[in-house]
């Protein structure tokens, strides 16, 4: 018969005959009650399927409840849920924890004992974590120094490059957040998996930074080169005019004149300053500028950058998915095997590859005569053109690195069944499988953006085109806009109603309102603090954050929290992602 909705509100939900009917409800479904045997079936599943995702314990609640209702199986209580959870989750890290150092030779965790033991006196773990800062040779070298100290250790490659990017991620940054001295305290299974992750993520960090190096010294050669040559020509160049004319002149002259001077002829048609400013805008343009800006160029790496380029290229294994970049890769080899030769030139008999590494206006420059009236190629220039190519290709991963991330394989960023997939992909991405239609369509839209460009820039009067050396482009600042009357009143209000609240009073008012803190979680394993202790941290570490005040100062406080307990509440739980 049919329910009304008085007998619905009427009905007993706690009593006997409702509990009889819910088992009543579920057995028509189908759905089983939770037992010992399922909590083994959730286990494994999670610590097979879900962990090795680099899922944490919270983002893994959703897929359980999914799991539970695709099986049939009756939700147990949250907090039984919990437990099997952060269980599941530890017996995934023992696992993982135990197969990674299994992975490790006795020799390489001897040299972790003593890289944090500080026992090696030229790589110790706070050297290993420091940055390469500015480009020097000193940096150079102590980065390739790092490179090799990790090279050597023998890292177990298979297990940790199977790990997903979360868990490297997390491991990393929990090994981050200590000290040497409790790295050591752990024990011997953990500390050596986080000292393994740190070094493997670590390597991957010191290759992008040495080819950024390698990218930066080859850019800086051309910028300063230039920038020299153009303050040496603009400093008193004057533009010839009617060079076509005068030129017609001088050559009149001196066809009238065959047996006269230079001094008695050319200097009647064109006086000294005139040829001056004739040679001077020679060179500031073709040709003639680009050889000055070679010289210099040569100059500066012969003397200063052939000591570290030829080291930077020895550490690094570059490759390409293109055989058109074969040449260069093949010149880079012949580079490495070279650099301890003392030889200034070599000939084309040398079977040096020419197409596709030197560039058409250089080969004047990299290609000269010899006395005998044989062509050959001046090295120096020669390894110029190599790096300025590398470096060009460098940056549109047409050659990529073994081993980086930033300059990785750009095949490795396909989904993997990108070959087999293709036109779905492409279709997905609203992009066309017709080459030529997608150059034309990019060309169009290119020359649509620049046209738009030049004719807004004569009629935009907050923009301005300067003939600096160095700014070229000048924006002039918006127009500062009135104050809203409703701010000034707001903020008298405040006044008035608090008027000597400071600002950790704020900030720990706006916590206890939309509780914001708890958004930090721990970078190590557990966590042992209580919430409320914690929360008073959190609010003193985010407030010398905030106002730039240093911990020392802000643990003088009368709230009881010494220096170290505030040091270690910013190492664990504040970092970038949170």
């Amino acid at each position: 018969m049919p329910i009304t909705i008085e007998t619905y509100y009427s009905y007993d939900w706690n009593d006997r005959l409702s509990r009889y009917h819910r088992q009543e409800i579920l057995d028509f479904l189908g759905i089983r009650k939770f037992i010992e045997s399922n909590q083994e079936e959730i286990q494994d599943w999670l610590c097979q399927t879900i962990f090795p995702q680099g899922l944490s314990t919270s983002e893994a609640l959703e897929y359980t409840y999914d799991w539970l209702h695709q099986n049939k199986i009756h939700r147990p209580a949250a907090s039984q849920l919990d437990k099997i959870l952060t269980a599941s989750y530890s017996r995934f890290e023992k696992s993982l924890f135990e197969n990674i150092s299994n992975g490790l030779s006795d020799d390489s965790k001897d040299i972790i004992n003593y890289c944090l033991e500080d026992k090696i006196e030229s790589m110790n773990f706070t050297l290993l974590k420091s940055d390469p800062g500015k480009v020097s040779l000193d940096s150079v070298l102590k980065e390739i120094e790092k490179l090799e100290f990790i090279n050597g250790l023998e890292l177990p490659e298979q297990q940790l490059s199977s790990l997903n990017p979360k868990i490297m991620s997390r491991i990393r940054s929990r090994t981050l957040s200590e000290t040497a001295w409790e790295l050591k305290r752990h024990p011997s299974s953990i500390r050596y998996v986080l000292m393994s992750v740190f070094f493997y993520s670590r390597r991957i960090e010191i290759i992008d930074g040495l080819v950024e190096l390698l990218v930066q010294i080859i850019h800086r050669l051309s910028v300063k080169a230039e920038k020299k040559v153009t303050k040496t020509l603009m400093q008193d160049f004057r533009k010839v005019y009617g060079k076509d004319i005068l030129l017609k002149r001088i050559a009149e002259a001196a066809l009238n004149n065959p047996d006269s001077t230079v001094k008695e002829v050319v200097y009647l048609v064109a006086g000294l300053q005139v040829l001056s400013n004739l040679v001077k805008e020679y060179k500031s343009s073709g040709k003639g500028y680009q050889k000055e800006v070679h010289k210099i160029i040569r100059s500066s790496y012969g003397s200063h950058y052939r000591r570290m380029v030829p080291k930077l290229l020895d550490c690094m294994e570059f490759c390409s998915n293109n055989t058109i970049y074969r040449p260069i890769l093949d010149t880079l080899r012949w580079v490495k095997a070279h650099k301890d030769s003392g030889r200034q030139y070599y000939y084309l008999s040398d079977n040096l590859p020419i197409e596709g590494v030197v560039r058409p206006k250089y080969h004047e420059i990299t290609i000269e005569i010899d006395d005998d009236g044989q062509r050959r190629i001046n090295r120096i220039n020669y390894e110029i053109c190599v790096l300025q190519v590398l470096r060009e290709k460098l940056r549109c991963k047409e050659i990529w690195v073994e081993g980086a991330n930033r300059y990785r394989n750009p095949d490795e960023d396909l989904p993997q069944d990108f070959n087999i997939n293709r036109i779905f992909y492409y279709k997905d991405l609203g992009i066309t499988l017709d080459a030529c239609k997608f150059i034309d369509d990019t060309r169009e839209s290119m020359c649509k953006a620049l046209y738009s460009l030049n004719k807004s820039i004569p009629g935009n009067k907050q923009v301005r085109l300067l003939a600096n050396n160095k700014n070229h482009i000048s924006l002039s600042p918006l127009t500062e806009q009135a104050e809203p009357v409703n701010i000034n009143r707001l903020k008298g209000q405040v006044q008035t109603t608090w008027p000597m609240t400071s600002l950790l009073d704020i900030l720990k008012e706006a916590d206890l309102r939309i509780g914001f803190t708890e958004c930090f979680r721990t970078q190590r394993s557990s966590e042992r603090l209580h919430r409320n202790e914690l929360q008073k941290r959190l609010l003193l570490c985010l407030y010398r954050l905030g106002t730039n005040t240093g911990l020392k100062r802000v643990s003088v406080g009368r709230h009881g929290v010494g220096y170290k307990e505030l040091l270690h509440v910013r190492k664990s739980y504040i970092y970038k992602s949170a």
